[in-house]
């Protein structure tokens, strides 16, 4: 099948929607079919070399393709319109509502949109949400309802999808992936903490994800001191974009000898052999393979791919009863989930996994178990289920 692809970001960035579309389609290349993601112009540029190695195949939107989106959209959408005439795409995948899906409106051709949470999410508290902005709202709404299937990723979100003004007929529900066999290949546990400076017995929590108001990070450094009132001992690493910003509260709470905020990491295209490239990078993967507890304190997501990662490493989670977190697992089984914004009970359950080794075992057992159910080869299989649905209608 001739599947193309739109998405607006660098694929370089590797965050969770970069993480996404690069699994999807390299995984759909790898099961047969010819792919092709479009990206913008000046993208495809300055990183031809990144791009040129990857498991499929890339092409360029229209020159100048920010601009144009901005100044004359219908342009785009009629250089994707012919782009379909030229290659003949047996289905578009849009990675977003606004910019990807908008895009794609003049194409003649079936359309699937997965959205990833702040295309169609509003928490105008946190500045989270592209349709806080009155100019962009619309344009969210014309690309969701243009579609002809929308792919929900949890419960949640087929909710909103609805409300927003889409036909529950065309919703399907496949959560976010994973590639398991990457999480769970044995490493080298105390020779990664070695090289992080953290002795063997110290217990690692561990959190992932960039520093946003809605991500609930600003509550680390008061769960940190309550740990340490209990006595517990522990090193706490956060890693993201951003998070350097947690700094000052950090030193505020006393917290800087536990609490180790650490930057992104991304995909270095000059330090790795990009015909190799696997997303999450491996230094994460690391990462996650030396913690004995994740973290989670958010106040809203779209589905946390984070947490299935921990998952999949086999890590117990503790997170919060927020849309796209307590979606994911049960509580008490793979995990435990706590009330948004709650700091005493988070740290109460974080505290809990610390002191019962026993407990994180089981739960560790469950998680690695549970995670095999997101594997990619499961969720591939269902996107193509849904591509050829509308091939054949």
């Amino acid at each position: 099948m001739r599947i193309a692809g739109t998405i607006f970001e660098s694929l370089a960035k590797a965050g969770g929607y970069e993480i996404f579309t690069y699994n999807l389609f390299k995984t759909l290349a790898r099961r047969g079919h010819e792919v092709c993601l479009y990206l913008p112009h000046r993208e495809l540029r300055k990183r031809s070399p990144f791009y040129q190695n990857l498991p499929f195949e890339t092409r360029p939107m229209i020159r100048c393709t920010h601009s144009v989106l901005k100044r004359a959209p219908w342009l785009l959408q009629w250089y994707l319109a012919r782009e379909q005439k030229r290659h003949n795409y047996a289905v578009w995948q849009a990675m977003g509502a606004y910019p990807e899906a908008f895009a794609t409106l003049r194409v003649h051709a079936p359309k699937v949109l997965r959205n990833y949470g702040e295309d169609v999410q509003i928490a105008p508290n946190h500045s989270y949400g592209m349709r806080s902005n009155p100019a962009l709202a619309d344009k969210v709404v014309q690309g969701l309802t243009g579609m002809d299937r929308i792919i929900a990723m949890t419960e949640s979100l087929a909710t909103l999808q609805h409300e927003l003004g889409v036909d529950p007929a065309r919703i399907r529900r496949v959560p976010n992936g994973v590639n398991t066999t990457r999480f769970q290949t044995p490493r080298d546990r105390n020779a990664i903490r070695e090289a992080w400076n953290i002795p063997p017995d110290v217990p690692v929590i561990l959190t992932v994800g960039r520093n946003h108001a809605k991500k609930g990070f600003d509550l680390i450094p008061a769960m940190a001191s309550r740990l340490i009132s209990r006595g517990l001992d522990f090193c706490w690493l956060v890693v993201g974009g951003q998070t350097e910003k947690l700094h000052p509260a950090i030193l505020s709470a006393g917290v800087a000898d536990k609490v180790r905020p650490i930057k992104s990491l991304g995909a270095n295209n000059t330090a790795m052999d990009l015909s190799r490239l696997e997303l999450p990078v491996d230094e994460l993967l690391e990462i996650y393979a030396m913690a004995d507890l994740f973290v989670l304190p958010s106040r809203l997501e779209g589905f946390s791919r984070v947490i299935i990662e921990a998952m999949a490493a086999g890590l117990p989670v503790v997170t919060t009863d927020a849309p796209g977190c307590c979606e994911v697992f049960t509580d008490g089984t793979q995990g435990l989930i706590r009330p948004v914004d709650n700091t005493e009970a988070l740290a109460e359950a974080v505290g809990t996994l610390l002191a019962d080794a026993p407990l994180r075992h089981s739960m560790s057992q469950a998680a690695r178990e549970h995670s095999l159910a997101f594997d990619w080869s499961t969720i591939a299989a269902a996107y193509e289920s849904v591509y050829q649905e509308l091939v054949e209608e």
